[in-house]
């Protein structure tokens, strides 16, 4: 009897250590999704956590936009070097666009040396895959390379400019963003006669919208064009 009795309870016993033993190998945690389950004091460092695995970005610092600007004032094409140029967008971004949130800047500008737009995302650190957008957040094109080759819309349809009074900015590049080595202003630094440059139209989304006027003089008293300009964080 004994040790029948002792059979019944073995058998109902040892499923239960096996349980036991099995639950103390797993580990048991709430859900990082369910906030109640957490102390107050641990809420912040979660979120912090969660934050930084899924919105990483995309670009330059986890940028998610690049900014296009100009302060539609028409110069002559010999603006600077790429340092002057970027130094010239970074003031135009503060004066006239203050509530863009941006740390890096650079002026839509090929130089040469390989420092042309199509090599901007090595060069400046440009994030490459992040939409274009104007000041006021309207698309200009979906990405960067989008923007080189044909923009989604036109910079004066995303209101980046108005095409007053004129229709053109300076960018020393050819179709594709790549250096344009004939008219390029002497690298964007010449104003002179009879030096020359290419210029983009903001009215266009045509995949040469980039090298639209080629051949232009780059002297301001008789030829001007706006300086547009990109900008991240």
């Amino acid at each position: 009897m004994e040790s029948s009795l002792f059979s019944k309870v073995s058998v109902m016993f040892l499923p239960a250590l096996a349980f036991a033993g099995l639950a103390g190998c797993l580990d048991f945690r709430p859900s990082a999704t369910d906030m109640t389950e957490w102390p107050g004091s641990l809420l912040p460092a979660l979120i912090q956590n969660q934050s930084s695995t899924t919105d990483s970005g995309t670009g330059s610092g986890g940028a998610t936009v690049v900014y296009m600007y100009t302060d539609s004032v028409p110069v002559g094409g010999g603006q600077g070097n790429r340092a002057a140029t970027n130094a010239i967008c970074s003031t135009m971004q503060t004066t006239n666009f203050a509530a863009l949130s941006c740390t890096k800047h650079m002026a839509v500008l090929s130089y040469s040396g390989g420092d042309d737009l199509v090599n901007a995302p090595a060069n400046e650190g440009l994030p490459s895959g992040v939409p274009v957008r104007s000041a006021t957040e309207n698309l200009v094109a979906a990405d960067w390379g989008t923007f080189l080759t044909g923009p989604d819309n036109s910079l004066q349809t995303a209101g980046v400019s108005t095409g007053a009074p004129v229709p053109y900015y300076w960018t020393s590049s050819l179709a594709g963003g790549g250096y344009d080595g004939t008219h390029n202003c002497a690298d964007n630094t010449n104003s002179t006669m009879p030096v020359t440059g290419a210029q983009a139209a903001v009215i266009t989304t045509a995949g040469t919208h980039i090298a639209f006027a080629n051949n232009q003089p780059c002297d301001g008293s008789m030829n001007q064009a706006f300086l547009v300009c990109v900008c991240w964080n």
